[in-house]
């Protein structure tokens, strides 16, 4: 049997797990998270704008999540089924603001990628929702994908995928 001490010690460790796992949450917290401001038009207020930023040595690439009002370009991005309206191809400027409106019938998101890394997203927009993130990207190829899923295939493998360059 356990002696009182290591009764107590048992439990804290329990109990330092249990939180572990708890902040761990559902996986759907990536970076650079940015909600919705639900206002159903893609110059609301600057409710969506994350707040995250992170740094990704994996590919040499980092995104810092930015203040709206420090954006230098503002790219709207209508989010459709299934894809993406309004992202030039090109786009001048590090510091972007993406707008994102919701015009599909279903859920959309924007998840910007540098290769497989997640840098930033506008998640989880409601038909006629919108919302918005502002990035500070360094020079190179970029992605917009939308990586929810419905009738048993995500949204890019259905073509919701947009590549982009930041110079």
């Amino acid at each position: 049997m356990l002696g009182q001490p290591k009764k107590r010690a048992l439990a804290a460790l329990l109990l330092v797990a249990a939180a572990v796992l708890g902040a761990c949450g559902d996986g759907e917290d990536r970076p650079g998270n940015a909600s919705a401001s639900g206002s159903g038009s893609a110059s609301g207020s600057h409710a969506g704008s994350g707040s995250a930023s992170g740094s990704h040595a994996d590919e040499g690439t980092t995104a810092e999540t930015i203040p709206a009002s420090e954006a230098e370009v503002t790219v709207d991005v209508v989010l459709k089924d299934f894809t993406f309206e309004g992202i030039p191809s090109t786009i001048e400027g590090h510091k972007i603001l993406f707008r994102a409106k919701n015009d599909g019938p279903t859920e959309h998101e924007l998840v910007i990628r540098k290769g497989t890394k997640e840098l930033g997203e506008i998640h989880g927009l409601a038909a006629g929702e919108s919302g918005e993130i502002a990035l500070e990207l360094e020079s190179g190829s970029y992605t917009a994908v939308c990586l929810i899923g419905s009738g048993g295939a995500r949204h890019d493998k259905l073509g919701m995928v947009f590549n982009f360059t930041v110079t």
